[in-house]
């Protein structure tokens, strides 16, 4: 009886507020009414769409496209952090956790209209190519909400279509949704955003997106303990460059907590990344073709659509040996992830990964750390939608079965070509290097070695990775002098680059005044000794007994014995230089006092060394 009362209540409550659509009533022939089933009910079905398959990237992603389809050139994605306090094992710990996040963009802003429904799940404002339009990078029109209430509990809107005008508010809220508090879109009402997103659209259009009670941001239920935002906020950063990577690369500049968002191509071949400045550009990569498929758009009168599969090969400086994908140098780069195809629809990365039986038949379809080295972009317009599986999250967009054997054909003999290419370079540079290796490689692997059971030291630990990089620099440009082949002198400084990057103790010759005998650089828990050539203990002592290590060549008629002694020697010095170098590292913010030690031990060293010459 209670039920049935309080179901009435509800009943007139929403013809109070005119949220029952008038057409949920019916004439029958003998004039009674008769009431329909409402499609939804909201308070259980939020809930439930709460699990879509999104995850916090293309939660994002969602708010993202409309900013990008908005017309905006410039969007700024602020993740506002707040300490938490939780209890784990019986200790208390701290953490930053997300508080909220705001999505701003410059684009044209929404009118009335268009606000009030932009969070209605199945509307979309976008003209269908029936009457003209062209499909852009949205599809089902439940991208904003949808991508929204995965992440957080409360979506607020606020826009503005002229820069003259207030800005207009209207929101979505899941726990008035539950407790029956609220039926349906607000209408958008005045109101002015915080200072803090209303300053990035001063005198411009624009919308201000704020996702609120981000409860899905800051507990792992798996782990039950709190999600450090840090984890959000990096991988945020990678996926917006990759996935957008066309939008910014034609002017859009998207800044993730006030850094600029560079663009990450899979391929290599578009810039600027972070790596590109202008002291230099970072190497790109060689097309090896761009191939079209032309095909039937679905329910047209006979109008195709363009395919396009383009492929490309890494520089050949960046895998000169086995191993290259994994190291340092790559993994900044990202290349140790570059194993897959990238899938663009309306410009926009939709897949980035391994597609089963794409590159291959079965028995030959398997993927090979090698296939890190080339890149595969694929790119369809949003007509092509029902060739590619799209799903509303716009993810995992792979091509039906007939259109992928069709790409096999374009992909399988490039790779087959490419992966031969690439293992001829490697086979090339270890028959270049034969079997000698390096001349310090042996003492510096048995240092490395040895620091397994060493203390671990602090220096150099805390650097970013902007200041490690210019410190680096600055050691290549000691070692490497500039000559008239500049295209020359460029590869010797990335495969110098690599080897420094790719070892965690490192000897290199360096031209310095005679008093000083080395130094020292501390990057990164890596050591690099730079050894001074011009040195008295060098030119005096060293040559003599261990060979000059700038002209490293042995006579044909030298004993095996003497060779191997010489390399004892030789190793047994740097392993003194580099035990020092060691020790150095223990001793954290005493720069100053460890420079002097080095130049007076230097002054006093070559000091002696004369003396003893005479």
């Amino acid at each position: 009886m209670l039920e049935a009362i309080d179901n009435n209540l509800r009943r007139q409550n929403f013809m109070k507020k005119e949220i029952v659509n008038e057409n949920l009533k019916v004439e029958t022939s003998n004039s009674k009414e008769v009431e329909e089933k409402a499609l939804i009910k909201p308070q259980r079905l939020y809930e439930s769409l709460r699990h879509a398959e999104y995850s916090f990237e293309s939660g994002i992603g969602e708010i993202t496209d409309n900013s990008i389809e908005s017309g905006a050139n410039k969007i700024w994605i602020n993740i506002e952090v707040e300490n938490h306090k939780f209890e784990k094992k019986g200790r208390s710990r701290k953490t930053d956790i997300v508080k909220e996040v705001a999505i701003i963009d410059n684009g044209q802003g929404m009118t009335e209209e268009v606000h009030h429904k932009c969070l209605v799940l199945g509307e979309t404002c976008r003209e269908l190519p029936r009457s003209g339009g062209k499909l852009g990078i949205g599809k089902f029109g439940v991208g904003l909400t949808l991508g929204g209430i995965s992440l957080a509990r409360r979506i607020e809107v606020y826009t503005r279509n002229s820069r003259n005008e207030d800005f207009k508010y209207t929101y979505i809220d899941l726990d008035d949704i539950r407790q029956d508090k609220l039926h349906g879109i607000p209408k958008p009402v005045l109101r002015e955003p915080s200072e803090k997103y209303k300053e990035y659209l001063k005198n411009s259009t624009g919308t201000i997106i704020i996702l609120k009670k981000c409860d899905r941001l800051q507990y792992d239920m798996v782990k039950s303990e709190p999600i450090n935002a840090s984890e959000h906020i990096s991988g945020l950063s990678n996926f917006i460059g990759r996935t957008y990577r066309k939008f910014i690369y034609s002017g859009i500049e998207i800044m993730l907590n006030e850094e600029k968002v560079y663009l990450h191509d899979p391929l290599y071949l578009i810039g600027p990344t972070k790596f590109d400045s202008k002291d230099g550009m970072d190497l790109k990569a060689e097309e090896k073709g761009e191939t079209t498929l032309n095909l039937e758009i679905p329910n047209s009168n006979g109008e195709f659509a363009e395919v396009k599969i383009k492929m490309s090969l890494l520089p050949e400086q960046w895998r000169l040996v086995r191993g290259d994908g994994g190291n340092d140098f790559a993994k900044k780069r990202k290349i140790d992830k570059n194993e897959g195809i990238s899938i663009l629809r309306a410009g926009r990365e939709v897949l980035y990964g391994k597609v089963p039986y794409i590159i291959g038949m079965k028995g030959t379809a398997k993927y090979e750390k090698i296939d890190r080295f080339w890149g595969c972009e694929i790119s369809f317009p949003a007509e092509l939608d029902e060739y590619f599986t799209v799903r509303y999250i716009k993810r995992g967009a792979e091509p039906i079965p007939s259109l992928r054997d069709k790409i096999r054909q374009v992909i399988a003999p490039v790779v087959e070509s490419l992966r031969k290419e690439i293992q001829a370079k490697m086979k090339k540079t270890k028959a270049e290097n034969g079997s000698k290796a390096g001349i310090f490689d042996s003492s510096e692997e048995i240092m490395k070695n040895a620091s397994s059971v060493l203390a671990k030291g602090r220096k150099g630990t805390d650097l970013s990775e902007q200041e490690a990089d210019k410190r680096i620099n600055r050691i290549i440009n000691e070692v490497i002098t500039k000559g008239e082949n500049e295209e020359e002198v460029n590869k010797k400084r990335l495969i110098k680059k690599q080897e420094i990057e790719n070892k965690p103790y490192k000897i290199e010759p360096v031209s310095y005044p005679q008093n000083i005998f080395f130094e020292t650089e501390h990057i990164l828990g890596k050591l690099i000794i730079k050894l001074n050539i011009n040195h008295p203990f060098y030119q005096k002592v060293f040559v003599p007994i261990c060979g000059d290590i700038e002209n490293d060549t042995e006579s044909e008629s030298e004993e095996l014995d003497n060779i191997i002694q010489k390399q004892k020697i030789r190793d047994a010095i740097m392993l003194l230089i580099l035990s020092y170098g060691k020790s150095e590292s223990i001793f954290d913010n005493n720069d100053d006092f460890l420079r002097n030690l080095r130049f007076q031990w230097g002054t006093a060293l070559a000091t002696a060394i004369n003396q003893m010459e005479g």
